[in-house]
């Protein structure tokens, strides 16, 4: 049992180092990634987040944009969860490690400008934020 338990914790240390290609700090592919959406890419991601929300039937509460439920309108972004009816506000989740993340942020006229915030982990419990996008007006 002890070289089963050492053998998955050897894995999952593996699996965080920076050699495996996933990280989820400011110098991350997901970050650069999104940094480099255009300002109309991101108003039709946010357009498109709050209609799925709101267009009954409600869509499912998740799906990727590589799946075939995931609407025509977001395919073209590169995530691992788009999550329109999250219970807090909706998001699209742009890397996952462990339990660090690179997210879109979604806000709505309920809290302050319509804007979508990147996030990402910068170490230990510290999370870094950047508004993207925000609507005119």
């Amino acid at each position: 049992m002890k070289a089963f338990l050492t053998l998955i914790a050897t894995l999952v240390v593996a699996g965080c180092e920076p050699h495996s290609g996933t990280t989820c700090g400011e110098d991350s592919e997901a970050v650069a990634y999104a940094r480099a959406l255009s300002d109309e890419q991101l108003s039709v991601l946010y357009d498109e987040m709050f209609r799925l929300r709101t267009t009954p039937p409600r869509p499912q509460v998740e799906f990727n944009s590589f799946s075939r439920e995931s609407p025509e309108s977001v395919r073209f972004i590169k995530a691992v969860r788009i999550r329109p009816n999250h219970p807090v506000r909706p998001n699209i989740m742009l890397a996952g490690c462990l339990d660090e993340f690179v997210f879109l942020d979604f806000f709505g006229t309920d809290e302050g400008p319509p804007r979508i915030e990147l996030s990402w982990f910068d170490g230990p419990y510290s999370r870094d934020v950047e508004t993207l996008w925000q609507a005119e007006g």
